[in-house]
C-alpha cells in the first residue's frame, strides 16, 4: 500500500534511546517526492497529555475516519520524528482532513529546529 502526507498509521515506533519501540498510531508528514523512496518522516502520537509546547491537540473531528477506541483529544508530538521504511509501517488508520491543523503542525515543528545564534 501506498501512504500519503497526513495518513495516519500504525508503526513501529522506536524509542528515542533505540532499546526498543511501541506500536502506535503517526502522522506522515513527509511529501509524495519523499515517500515514493519507501521511506516515510512521520511523528509520534499520543493520548497522553504533554505538557510543553510541542504538542499538538486533535480529536476526531479533525480525522477522516475516527480512532477507535474513540478518543476525545490526542496530541501530535511535533518534537518526536522518525523515518521510517515502508515494511515498518502495520496499515493506515486514518487520515488528517484538515489542512490547516497540518499546517500548524509542520509550522510547530519547524519553531523547534530554527537556527539559533550563539
Amino acid at each position: 500500500m501506498e501512504y500519503k502526507q497526513r495518513d495516519l498509521v500504525l508503526v513501529k515506533f522506536p524509542f528515542t534511546d533505540l532499546t526498543g519501540f511501541k506500536v502506535r498510531p503517526a502522522l506522515i508528514i513527509s511529501n509524495s517526492s519523499v515517500n515514493k523512496s519507501n521511506d516515510y518522516l512521520i511523528m509520534m502520537i499520543t493520548t497522553q497529555h504533554i505538557g510543553d509546547s510541542f504538542g499538538i491537540e486533535f480529536d476526531n473531528d479533525y480525522l477522516t475516519t475516527p480512532l477507535k477506541p474513540p478518543i476525545t483529544k490526542a496530541y501530535i508530538y511535533t518534537k518526536k520524528l522518525a523515518l521510517l521504511d515502508k515494511t515498518i509501517i502495520h496499515k493506515k488508520i486514518s487520515a488528517l482532513k484538515n489542512l490547516s491543523k497540518f499546517q500548524n503542525i509542520i509550522e510547530q515543528h519547524i519553531s523547534s529546529i530554527t537556527l539559533e545564534e550563539d
